[in-house]
């Protein structure tokens, strides 16, 4: 009867250091703030993340905050390159997608357009997200591959 609970023992034990593993990996696997992502383009980085109680006429609902995450995308391809920043959404610790397309008051937003060759931009993300909250930024590609960058 004893060596059927050590089996038990060992196999819950198995099983939860591979989601352990598996978790460590996800996050391991996200570029960090500052760091520039290159993609088949263009390449995109995050200069800053930056969190806002907004402006007299707007202000986050109670308990939130707006993160507004500075983005720089540049154009190191051949041709030009279309860019939307409805492509972007902040990620929560618990997996939730958040828009981060808001526009605050006084706040300079990421807008649609496109860049030439070598040209860039610099503008901002803005999601309103509870105070606290672990964030990363994901880009969806046209590939439906996500970039995935954790805001520091």
């Amino acid at each position: 009867m004893k060596d059927k609970r050590y089996k038990k023992f060992i196999f819950i034990g198995v099983i939860l250091t591979l989601f352990i593993f598996l978790i460590v990996k996800i996050y391991s696997t996200a570029h960090q703030t500052g760091e520039s992502v290159k993609l088949d383009y263009y390449e995109i980085r995050v200069d800053k993340v930056v969190k806002s109680q907004g402006t007299d006429y707007t202000k986050p609902k109670n308990g939130k905050e707006f993160a507004v995450v500075t983005v720089t995308l540049t154009n190191n391809g051949k041709k030009s390159v279309k860019y939307n920043p409805l492509d972007f959404v902040l990620r929560t610790e618990k997996g939730d997608d958040i828009n981060a397309n808001l526009n605050v008051d006084g706040i300079d937003i990421l807008e649609a357009g496109t860049l030439k060759k070598g040209e860039k931009i610099t503008g901002n993300l803005v999601g309103e997200v509870k105070k606290g909250t672990r964030l990363q930024l994901v880009y969806k590609t046209n590939t439906e591959q996500e970039v995935v960058i954790d805001l520091q």
